[in-house]
């Protein structure tokens, strides 16, 4: 994993180019379908229900299908870790301490199902699908402590030819 240096933070390569893919895609998809994602009332162990709204623009939409995807994601921060700057030695051999914040983060679950689909949308139409999802057994709850947190995110999508018009990840509490 390559990561580029900032004294103040850590941001992965990767993470950074989700963020850019995420900006174009939200212009181009927006302007042909705007989707978002509710859930009702999540628990661990027991299945709840998500609700995914879209709204078709000018143009008919052929999907093959509808989706929701759901991830936990374990986030540890170590604040102010002291490492030598970058610069060279100070005159009398001096080495200068500079205080860096440390991010790591790893997927603990990662769950795709489908709720509907073929299907073909109308243009200028709302449409809305329900679905009973479950997450995994053995799953941790959400949680924020001093130096690490865990979180649940879900995102619904419409699998579309060439890109997939959806509501982005949103976070949720378990």
């Amino acid at each position: 994993m390559i990561i580029l240096f900032n004294y103040n933070s850590y941001v992965t390569i990767m993470e950074y180019w989700d963020k850019v893919q995420q900006a174009k895609k939200s212009v181009v998809t927006e302007k042909v379908a705007k989707v978002t994602v509710d859930i009702q009332d999540p628990k661990l162990g027991e299945p709840f229900k998500v609700v995914v709204n879209t709204s078709i623009s000018h143009q008919d939409l052929n999907i093959n299908g509808v989706y929701v995807k759901i991830r936990g994601i374990e986030r540890v921060i170590i604040t102010n870790v002291k490492i030598p700057a970058a610069s060279d030695v100070g005159v009398n051999g001096d080495v200068e301490i500079v205080g860096v914040d440390l991010q790591r983060s790893a997927e603990t679950n990662e769950l795709e199902q489908s709720i509907y689909g073929p299907a073909n949308l109308t243009a200028n139409e709302d449409y809305v699908w329900e679905a009973e999802v479950q997450l995994p057994q053995g799953a941790l709850p959400s949680y924020r402590g001093f130096n690490a947190a865990h979180e649940w995110e879900i995102l619904a999508g419409l699998d579309a030819r060439g890109f997939d018009p959806d509501s982005g990840w949103k976070k949720f509490i378990v």
